[in-house]
């Protein structure tokens, strides 16, 4: 069950409300705000300082690549992939 909340479902929730909603409604106000905005609120409920910066350039890649593509799936997929090393990570360092 960990596995799928982790590696599917919430990268795909994650990325529709904070890519799909809410940088696209923020992208008509403008393209770079859109992205760092959706990022800094990304990153920031993601946790604690030690993730914070890597949460934020992730979150400034796939903002970057869904503003450019209007596509959903490039985002889903490299945060699925980015959730699937840390929770391998996890798991194998118990």
């Amino acid at each position: 069950m960990i596995f799928f909340t982790t590696v599917v479902s919430q990268p795909i929730l994650e990325e529709i409300l904070f890519r799909g909603i809410l940088q696209e409604k923020l992208s008509r106000v403008s393209f770079w705000l859109s992205i760092i905005v959706t990022s800094v609120i990304f990153s920031y409920i993601h946790g604690n300082d030690t993730i914070l910066n890597t949460q934020f350039i992730s979150s400034l890649i796939y903002g970057m690549a869904y503003q450019t593509s209007k596509d959903l799936r490039f985002p889903i997929i490299n945060h699925s992939l980015q959730n699937l090393i840390v929770l391998l990570t996890v798991v194998l360092l118990k």
